[in-house]
């Protein structure tokens, strides 16, 4: 088999990969005897076959095995809970179940009265609200007690030996590294759609005859300039608007901005005339003159 015949056997398995197997008979009825090693009775018909299903399964293994979840629970550092406020939730949590389960107890019990004992002796302390359920902290206490009663119930025979660990944690490695890649071949992905999308002239699809879309009395309202490109208002800063419980203020004059029709040469421009007090003339005595005996000036 000649490098040429090789090239062409590999170019073609790798596009019956791309566009699927049914494109093999179109292609042995319209080129003839160029692709003849696509016929089972062909010589290099097992190559062929070898070449696509060898990348197939290649490209299956590529993606890797989702691990299993987490036992523990992974709480968002995003919550901006305060460290001294997470350590006293896991110290509680850890007391609670210590408290309610003995060694490797698997018996399903009542966290209840630990919990209500611990309410009842501080009624009118702010630092055991969590323990409440309407608490917005009290899901991740929740979660820290599941934490703490899986160590409470385990036994020694069921630790996982150190070769098996150290093949989970190579999987989970891995997996983050194709999630990672995934996510950066989106993003790249989506930026091209964004800028294909800003390329598109939108003002040629407006008001056409062929078109659907009738925009005349939005159209007319525009300022255009003498080259005939038409200046549009600025788009609406959301960025203001998230302000809004801060700053009504800057809510208001970023509204007012957007939806004002009064453009930038009609706009009322406050005085900003400091008035003078209007003073008396100043008269200059000469030497030796007062105010009895005064020279007409």
């Amino acid at each position: 088999m000649d490098n040429e015949l090789r090239e062409s056997i590999q170019h073609t398995a790798d596009y019956v990969k791309q566009h699927g197997v049914k494109l093999e008979e179109s292609l042995l009825k319209e080129s003839g005897n160029k692709f003849s090693f696509l016929n089972p009775n062909d010589e290099n018909y097992k190559y062929y076959i070898s070449l696509r299903d060898s990348r197939q399964i290649r490209n299956e293994q590529s993606i890797p095995e989702k691990p299993s979840p987490y036992l523990f629970s992974n709480y968002n550092d995003n919550d901006l809970i305060m460290r001294i406020d997470l350590q006293i939730i896991k110290k509680t949590a850890a007391f609670v179940v210590s408290a309610t389960y003995e060694a490797n107890d698997k018996e399903e019990k009542s966290l209840d009265p630990i919990i209500n004992s611990i309410i009842e002796k501080f009624p009118n302390d702010e630092t055991f609200n969590f323990l409440k359920k309407d608490n917005k902290l009290n899901g991740l206490f929740l979660e820290f007690v599941k934490q703490m009663k899986l160590v409470a119930q385990s036994k020694k025979v069921d630790i996982v030996a150190q070769n098996n660990l150290l093949e989970r944690i190579f999987k989970r490695v891995k997996y983050q590294e194709y999630l990672d890649q995934t996510t950066n071949d989106e993003n790249i992905l989506m930026k091209s759609l964004k800028i294909r999308f800003a390329a598109i002239k939108w003002l040629d699809a407006i008001n056409k005859d062929s078109t659907v879309i009738k925009l005349d009395q939005w159209y007319d309202i525009q300022e255009s300039k003498d080259d005939g490109i038409i200046n549009f208002k600025e788009p609406l800063n959301f960025k203001d608007l998230f302000q809004q419980s801060v700053s009504k203020e800057i809510t208001r004059k970023a509204l007012n901005s957007y939806f004002s029709t009064v453009s930038k040469e009609e706009e009322p421009i406050e005085s900003t005339k400091i008035s003078i007090k209007k003073q008396k003339k100043r008269i200059v005595k000469e030497e030796g003159e007062t105010r009895l005996k005064r020279r007409k000036r």
